[in-house]
């Protein structure tokens, strides 16, 4: 129960979603108790009891066999989501962009490709990856204003490439070398200036590291994405580490769909205002997604 108490206290409200076509655990909401029925119980054993130490013990068994991170971490990237992009797409479509990002943190959790997540210490690896799932989705853009298919991968593609956005914040040290420059400065940043933290400069990187050149950005080993690590916890100006990550997360996930919105528009000329309404709003049947969920859990195995 300290995990909820910790995410309750950074801003994140337990809750519980399932969605049609997958189970992605959430912060459990079951923090309310049986005490407001426990007069009425007497000494009988009262199913609501039953239920509340069934999900205790669940959820120990999740923390003891380590998959309690990866959990937590899933359930931030869905949270940051959907408030990032919860007004700009139907909930149909929305959801499979959750699956994607979703379907990115289980790929972490059984060891796929660490570039996928920010975890190779080959930055270079992880943008690469990103600048080919943005060519994915154009591709697919092509014919997802007429063709389900294409819309639905589309959209679970953008959950790929922004699962791999927002690890860059909490994989990597850029947080920590943002609060060097403010102690180099002798300047002690506000809870303002923290939340306002300039978005890394994807350009800029990717032309230092494809010349040759060093960055003093690498890969940590602490994970900033996790309300219950060490490193998130620390605080600046009452902010700790973790909201900062968030908040960066945040504004990387709308600054991704918005970067994606111009490069549909101006590399389908023809259809490309079609396409952005097929993506927000034309939502995707039940069947298209059972379609592609079956088509990608092919792939993986």
């Amino acid at each position: 129960m300290d995990t909820l108490k910790s995410a309750s206290q950074n801003g994140f409200r337990p809750q519980i979603s399932l969605l049609p076509i997958f189970e992605s655990m959430r912060y459990p909401s079951y923090t309310k108790s049986c005490n407001a029925t426990s007069t009425a119980c007497g000494n009988h054993i009262c199913p609501a009891k039953i239920l509340k130490i069934m999900l205790v013990f669940l959820t120990v068994q999740l923390g003891l066999a380590g998959g309690w991170a990866e959990a937590v971490s899933a359930s931030v990237q869905t949270q940051v989501i959907e408030e990032a992009l919860g007004g700009q797409f139907c909930q149909d479509n929305l959801k499979v962009i959750v699956w994607g990002c979703d379907s990115g943190s289980e790929d972490a959790a059984d060891s796929g490709p660490s570039y996928k997540h920010f975890l190779d210490a080959d930055l270079l690896k992880s943008i690469n990856y990103m600048e080919r799932e943005k060519l994915k989705i154009l591709n697919l853009c092509i014919t997802a204003d007429s063709d389900q298919a294409s819309r639905a991968l589309a959209l679970y593609h953008m959950g790929l490439l922004i699962h791999t956005a927002q690890e860059f914040y909490a994989r990597s040290n850029y947080l920590e070398l943002k609060l060097a420059d403010y102690e180099k400065a002798k300047h002690v940043p506000t809870s303002e200036e923290l939340y306002g933290l300039e978005l890394v400069d994807w350009n800029a990187l990717t032309t230092l590291l494809r010349n040759g050149s060093k960055s003093n950005l690498q890969i940590t080993a602490v994970e900033k994405g996790n309300p219950d690590s060490a490193e998130s916890q620390k605080k600046v100006a009452g902010v700790s580490y973790f909201a900062v990550a968030r908040e960066l997360s945040l504004r990387e996930t709308e600054r991704q769909w918005h970067q994606l919105s111009s490069l549909i528009k101006s590399r389908l000329t023809k259809n490309g205002t079609e396409v952005l309404v097929a993506l927000q709003n034309a939502g995707v049947p039940e069947q298209a997604i059972a379609d592609l969920k079956r088509e990608q859990d092919g792939l993986l195995k």
